[in-house]
């Protein structure tokens, strides 16, 4: 909605839209006047960034990832090597040495599937157990808050 009309909607008001198009794709309407009913009052700034995240994640412009990373010197520079030239927008790791490995949580900017996919291999190569978390809707919805120990 805010791409086409730069209007913001708060989560529970673009449900009415998710529907709307639902039903038009189930019924196969292309070209037809639909009506839905939405609201945008329940909006602050921390909500619309958590909104943006999502939408990005959404419309895969964004994927939420996580990688074991050995408690090593040198792992995290090997880390963003192997990332390259793909943006990190989200980042979570803490330190605990007393394990071998740590889980880092982070999201990446996305232009292609074929370039998330090449990131991933490339992890994998290099032995970093890696998992594409954009179907999990709750690391989706509260990635910022997760940290393992």
């Amino acid at each position: 909605m805010f791409e086409e009309k730069r209007s913001i909607l708060e989560p529970a008001g673009a449900l009415s839209l998710a529907g709307a198009e639902a039903y038009c794709r189930y019924y196969g309407l292309k070209g037809e006047a639909v009506v839905a009913i939405t609201s945008g009052a329940n909006m602050n700034f921390d909500r619309l960034r958590l909104v943006t995240e999502l939408a990005d994640v959404g419309q895969k412009r964004e994927a939420v990832l996580a990688t074991y990373l050995r408690e090593e010197p040198g792992s995290f520079k090997q880390f963003c090597e192997l990332v390259g030239r793909v943006n990190i927008t989200e980042f979570k790791y803490r330190y605990n040495s007393c394990k071998e490995e740590a889980l880092v949580l982070y999201s990446v900017g996305v232009h292609a599937v074929s370039e998330l996919e090449d990131m991933i291999k490339r992890m994998v190569d290099a032995k970093l157990k890696t998992i594409n978390l954009i179907n999990n809707d709750l690391a989706k919805d509260h990635l910022r808050h997760l940290v393992w120990f």
